[in-house]
Parts: structure tokens; C-alpha cells; sequence
């Protein structure tokens, strides 16, 4: 379903890094130049990463609906390898030390602790069943984020979930608590959605 078109993308994967795959995608020049970015970043740490373009599918939500299509895809294609879902917009600001041979199937953060937040998703052994239930989800609830079908999805299946720090999920300029000026970023997420949704963009 992931419809991969035949646009610009990026790949590094080197064979021995005991570190996640980064993956994404993006869906026209605008997201192209926010997965550019990402990548800059993502060079920056030394990470590996394949960052793809995928048709556009009609809105917003749709869209972001496609990623457990694309995750499943990229297990695939790594079969092993750890892999990192980092959004198109996210920037890795530091070298995100708590994914080197992290031994979960799912991490990801929760904000308050409830609401999980997809921007950031890391997936590792074990992730295959996951990623067929989080699927289901979106097929049989796609006006719903794909992050409430991630939630369902983990419950559904009763997969073992790892809790990341909001600094591996940081927005720029939202935080669940008071900022601090001191925090370290790891994974920082622009936001980018916001300016093509104030443009009347899909």
C-alpha cells in the first residue's frame, strides 16, 4: 500500500551498527525538504537511515496512515536490523544512546503518560505481530490517528511496550511539564504539519 514513488531518497545503512535503521517518508517538496533535513541530522550522529517519498493520499490523516504499511515494508527489508521511525520533520539533536541494542519490540512515548505519541517509534525483535495489528487498525478505524491505532494496537495484542523520555519525542515548543532550559533534546519534532494545514495544504 505504500504506493513508493520514484522521487529523490536517501539511504546509508552500513552492515555491523548495533544502532536502528531511521526510516520515513515523505510525500511532496514540501515534507521532501523536511526528510532532507532530517537526514542532514541524521548524518551528523552517524546514524543509518532510508528516508523514501510516497504518493500523496489525498489529506493529512491519510498520510499518516500509511506508516505501519511503510514500517512493515522496511522490516522487510531489514530483516535484521532494529529500525527507528523518526516523522519527517524531526531533527536527531543528539546521539540517542537508549536505542543501541535496545531488546524490545516497541518503544515509544506517551504524553502524560497516556496518549501515545507515533512521531517517534522505535521497533525491534519481535515487532512483526505489532505492525500487523497497528495495519488492522487503520484499515478498520482510518478516520483515527494512526498514533490512537498504534495504542489500540499494542493493547490488542498485549505487545511488551518500552516508555521513552519526552526528550526522545520533544516538541519544540509544547512539553508536558514546565521547560527547562537545561533539558538535553535527543529527538526533536518540528511540527511541520501545522504551516501546511494554515495554507489550506493537505
Amino acid at each position: 500500500m505504500t504506493h513508493m514513488n520514484s522521487g529523490k531518497s536517501w539511504q546509508r545503512v552500513s552492515p555491523s551498527s548495533t544502532m536502528p535503521v531511521v526510516v520515513s517518508f515523505y510525500t511532496d517538496d514540501f515534507y521532501k525538504r523536511e526528510a532532507f533535513e532530517l537526514v542532514r541530522t541524521c548524518q551528523a550522529f552517524g546514524l543509518d537511515y532510508d528516508v523514501r517519498q510516497v504518493s500523496h493520499q489525498g489529506s493529512w490523516a491519510a498520510n499518516t496512515n500509511v506508516k505501519p504499511f511503510f514500517l512493515r515494508d522496511m522490516a522487510a527489508c531489514y530483516p535484521a536490523r532494529n529500525l527507528l521511525w523518526l516523522d519527517a520533520d524531526a531533527r536527531v539533536r543528539q546521539l540517542p544512546v537508549l536505542f543501541d541494542g535496545l531488546p524490545l519490540p516497541v518503544a515509544f512515548h506517551r504524553w502524560l503518560g497516556k496518549h501515545p505519541a507515533s512521531g517517534t517509534v522505535f521497533l525491534g525483535p519481535g515487532c512483526g505481530a505489532l505492525l500487523t495489528a497497528w495495519i488492522e487498525e487503520v484499515q478498520l478505524h482510518p478516520a483515527r490517528t494512526d498514533q490512537v491505532c498504534l495504542g489500540d494496537a499494542v493493547a490488542a495484542t498485549g505487545t511488551h511496550e518500552g516508555a521513552l523520555p519526552e526528550s526522545y519525542c520533544y516538541i519544540y515548543d509544547f512539553h508536558s511539564d514546565e521547560p527547562d532550559p537545561d533539558a538535553i533534546v535527543v529527538i526533536e519534532h518540528m511540527q511541520a504539519s501545522r504551516w501546511t494545514k494554515k495554507k489550506g495544504r493537505l
